[in-house]
Parts: structure tokens; sequence; C-alpha cells
């Protein structure tokens, strides 16, 4: 059965973003955020579209894209 998701949430140390997800069939969210150097906390959660938390993200891919000065 299918979650009704209307955003994706993340949470990484001290960056939260939100994100709404355009379509039901969406299989990816994508979140640019500036992170700091060194060991942190991560957190992926689903929202229904009255802002309830539904469930936890399945996996997480993280990539570097840029260097800090």
């Amino acid at each position: 059965k299918a979650f009704p998701i209307a955003k994706a949430r993340l949470t990484v140390g001290d960056y939260t973003g939100e994100k709404a997800v355009a379509s039901p069939d969406d299989t990816v969210v994508v979140f640019r955020a500036p992170l700091k150097r060194g060991e942190t906390m991560l957190k992926g959660t689903f929202l229904s579209s009255e802002g309830k938390e539904l469930c936890g993200a399945y996996y997480v891919s993280v990539r570097r894209i840029g260097r800090a000065s």
C-alpha cells in the first residue's frame, strides 16, 4: 500500500529542508544543503499534505558537489 506522501523533509545537523512531492509517481527528491565538515546525524522523513509524519526514508544517497573555501 502506497503512503499519501506530499512532502519530503531532510535534516542534516543544523540544516532542515522540505520539498513538495510533485507527483505520486515520483521516486526521488533532491536537496542541496550546505554541510559542515565532520560527523553528524541525517534523517529523511516523508509527510502527508497535513504535515503529519508518515514514515522515514528507506535509503538516502549523499554526493559532494562542491568544495567549501
